[in-house]
């Protein structure tokens, strides 16, 4: 089975299915900052939030004044395509689990509201003996 976060994985990333959020920093003299947060289990020893930094690669200018331009890493870029699918593919579940808790709250309600209209219409049939 083809690893499904390749570019995690060469990072040292091993527990990606982990992974909440993450923030893209802009640090100072032409690198990048990219800060992941987990979810751990309780009790486990690895830490919550982990740094990694990307140096950022000189592009050719056809600026006259020669100044550099500088562009994201192809690894930072390639890790930020695979942690965007895996924040979305959790907020998509935390959507979908919302959408059924509130259908399985109204159904509850109906049944309860159907079960107390039976119920009424037993007392009355039993009144009326």
């Amino acid at each position: 089975m083809p690893d499904r976060y390749p570019t995690l994985k060469a990072m040292g990333v091993t527990s990606p299915d982990q992974i909440t959020s993450y923030d893209l920093i802009d640090g100072e003299s032409h690198d990048d900052i990219l800060k992941l947060r987990y979810q751990r289990p309780a009790g486990s020893f690895l830490p919550v939030t982990r740094i990694y930094h990307f140096a950022r690669t000189p592009r050719a200018s056809d600026s006259a004044a020669g100044m550099v331009d500088y562009e994201i890493a192809p690894t930072l870029s390639a890790a930020l395509l695979e942690l965007d699918r895996i924040v979305a593919d959790k907020t998509e579940r935390k959507v979908a689990i919302a959408e059924i808790r509130a259908r399985i709250a109204a159904l509850d309600g109906e049944i309860r509201a159907e079960l107390r209209s039976l119920q009424t219409a037993l007392k009355r049939l039993e009144d009326l003996a």
